[in-house]
């Protein structure tokens, strides 16, 4: 009574029973006038499975498995990899079961014969995903070979080996762009013109600061090379220019507040810790046990 004043939720008397077992009868009474249930007998079902006072068989629990199955294999194939929806499709297109079978109900042949032309067929709306994203990719092979007669030629160009290649047809799709000159540097962490003299001076770089198309450049050709200092000055790089943004935003829209050397101690420190899991800075590292 406490839960349901509590909750506002109430037995339902009609849909509610009252199993008891191995106390007199003269309190069995008692208890059904009290809660006001009707008795109940084992066994009865709950969720499909008979409840008794015994152990159940493998047998009584089968019609919940069978819905469980049900419910997992519906679940399961919509979140399955490429390679699983495969196997999952050979299991029950062949037995139309999930156990396994060397029974072969539907021919491969028969599965992959094509029903109308790639060039004409319209997309089911039916169809999976996967059946509509390819039929999607024949139309924009169509408009990028400018008609239906070359849609084929896509397909050979997209071959590898006699084999079509997936990497292939996605890289002749897809639009091409020059690279960036920056493409070597992966961002992080990051300040201004003072910060960025005060570190370059503090990792021995000497030379004046320049414009960013400059600085880009200067990065870029030490991002090249594969030397510790090099890594390190490429992580000092892409630290400050990070921190740079982080505190730009923290001042246009948190109205906060540019602390210089609390912001080197970031930067430093930062450094030293990746500086932990790479051999070819730790040498380096001695030489930096100090703060700009």
């Amino acid at each position: 009574m406490k839960f349901s004043r509590a909750s506002g939720l109430q037995a339902n008397a009609d849909k509610s029973s009252l199993y008891i077992a191995g106390v007199a009868d003269h309190i069995k009474q008692e208890l059904l006038k009290e809660l006001g249930y009707t008795e109940g007998t084992m066994p009865f079902r709950y969720l499909g499975v008979p409840l008794a006072s015994k152990k159940l068989s493998v047998n009584q629990f089968m019609p919940l498995i069978e819905k469980i199955t049900v419910k997992v294999t519906c679940w399961s194939a919509k979140l399955l990899s490429y390679s699983g929806r495969v196997h999952l499709i050979k299991t029950f297109l062949w037995t139309r079961a999930i156990t396994i079978s060397k029974k072969a109900l539907v021919a491969w042949k028969t599965v992959c014969k094509p029903q109308a032309g790639i060039e004409t067929i319209t997309i089911p709306t039916a169809a999976s995903w996967v059946v509509r994203k390819i039929l999607g990719t024949r139309d924009m092979l169509i408009q990028r070979q400018a008609g239906q007669d070359d849609l084929m030629k896509g397909f050979v160009k997209a071959q590898k080996g006699g084999k079509f290649s997936t990497k292939k047809m996605y890289t002749y799709i897809m639009p091409t762009f020059p690279r960036v000159e920056w493409k070597s540097i992966t961002l992080q962490q990051g300040v201004t013109r003072t910060l960025w003299r005060r570190l370059c001076n503090w990792l021995g770089i000497q030379r004046s600061i320049q414009d960013w198309k400059s600085e880009i450049a200067w990065i870029s050709d030490v991002a090249k090379k594969n030397a510790g200092a090099a890594e390190i000055k490429t992580s000092f790089f892409v630290t400050i220019v990070y921190i740079i943004w982080r505190e730009r935003n923290m001042i246009r829209f948190q109205r906060g507040r540019l602390c210089m050397e609390k912001t080197l101690k970031e930067i430093v420190m930062h450094i030293h810790l990746r500086g932990q899991h790479k051999a070819k800075w730790k040498h380096l590292l001695h030489a930096l046990n100090n703060y700009p």
